[in-house]
């Protein structure tokens, strides 16, 4: 074997093992509930509580503080 057949294998290996790490990340869910601070939208939660919520829900927030 050849430098640049062993180089090509290790490249292709490396990128083998790599592939199902980033796979099984995506596919995890989260333990944890993303929340938003009602602070920093104080502005728009003083002009609109209610559609201020609903955006950020829709965003993907589910606890509020």
């Amino acid at each position: 074997m050849n430098r640049r057949k062993f180089i090509g294998s290790i490249g292709i290996l490396g990128a083998a093992t790599a592939l199902p790490t980033f796979s099984w990340a995506a596919a995890a869910k989260p333990k944890y509930k993303m929340g938003l601070q009602l602070y920093s939208v104080n502005k728009d939660m003083i002009n609109d509580p209610i559609g201020t919520l609903k955006a950020a829900t829709a965003m993907g927030y589910q606890d509020f503080e």
